[in-house]
């Protein structure tokens, strides 16, 4: 049964909810009557329902429900959750603000996706946060809370451009001006490993001939797929020139330092800007797989690409095979 309860001088609703939790919302006033207005509004609704068969969804305020959805991810997901929780914190938290998660609107959500826009953003950035907005709507829905009713679509993606990669010259460049981590970008560009992955790759997965890149709940790749990734000449030159008398191959490093020192050793190389990143030591394994005629089923498994259109991004550069098929007709 509902009552009314005074707490700092602002009445507030008091009853039991269906999962037996003492709720205390505010009725955001001072004047009894009122309060009892409201009180009586609420137990018409309740009735109502009641009368009907209906379960009244519960209504939380996104700071509230964001902290259950993020402790929740943590617990399944740890290795993910920096990320995740980034993207809250840098984000969705100005989509929301303190508002009623059900008080989402779809205006609301599109000026949202024209900010994120403004900012430059890619499409698949701005993407992969609507993901994260519907996973915390879609979790709030399965604890029967009440949700906006409509649907948040992706923005497109029109962009078709090849991947960035280094030569041959640009990688033995960069190795020979990074006298103290040249191992670390030769195993990246030999190997295609995510640096989150390197980071998580413990020794005992590394053997003579191959590397295992394993994926647990506290380690889990971008796939959640684990892949087994052979190991070269380059690749076997690399590993020996790291200590690996450590849990993890890679000494804790925080994510911003590793960058900082291939910025800075590209820099020294004469490596133009666009190419600075850690991914494009990735994408350069990828395109010299394609480029030495390297299948795309084969390229996908040794990259751990969940989607074949993924792979296919390097398809371009892999102008004899594209040959070979044409030649098979003759019209």
């Amino acid at each position: 049964m509902a009552s009314i309860q005074k707490i700092n001088k602002i009445w507030h609703l008091n009853y039991v909810d269906e999962n037996g939790k003492r709720s205390r919302p505010s009725l955001k006033t001072k004047n009894k009557v009122k309060a009892e207005v409201k009180l009586r509004q609420f137990e018409h609704e309740q009735y109502v329902a009641e009368m009907q068969g209906i379960k009244i969804a519960k209504k939380a305020k996104y700071f509230e429900y964001s902290k259950i959805y993020l402790d929740w991810f943590e617990k399944n997901y740890p290795s993910s959750f920096i990320t995740k929780r980034d993207n809250f914190v840098n984000h969705l938290d100005n989509l929301f603000g303190d508002i009623y998660i059900q008080k989402l609107t779809n205006e609301k959500v599109d000026n949202f996706i024209d900010q994120l826009k403004d900012k430059n953003l890619r499409p698949a950035t701005i993407n992969t946060i609507l993901k994260d907005l519907r996973a915390l709507l879609n979790h709030a829905k399965k604890a029967k809370y009440a949700v906006p009713d409509f649907r948040i679509y992706d923005v497109a993606d029109l962009d078709s451009k090849p991947p960035k990669y280094h030569s041959a010259d640009d990688l033995k460049s960069i190795y020979e001006h990074a006298p103290n981590h040249w191992h670390w970008w030769k195993l990246l560009a030999n190997t295609g490993m995510r640096l989150g992955e390197l980071k998580k790759l413990e020794t005992a997965n590394v053997f003579d001939d191959a590397i295992h890149v394993i994926s647990t709940n506290n380690a889990r790749t971008k796939s959640g797929k684990w892949r087994v990734i052979g190991l070269n000449d380059d690749a076997q030159e690399a590993l020996a020139a790291f200590d690996r008398s450590n849990k993890y191959l890679l000494p804790a490093t925080h994510r911003s330092t590793v960058g900082t020192a291939l910025t800075r050793a590209c820099k020294r190389a004469g490596i133009s800007p666009g190419k600075y990143g850690v991914h494009c030591l990735r994408h350069s394994f990828g395109s010299h797989l394609a480029m030495a005629g390297v299948s795309m089923r084969a390229i996908q498994i040794l990259m751990g690409h969940a989607n074949s259109k993924t792979t296919e991004r390097y398809a371009h550069l892999s102008p004899k095979h594209l040959k070979d098929s044409v030649n098979r007709i003759s019209l």
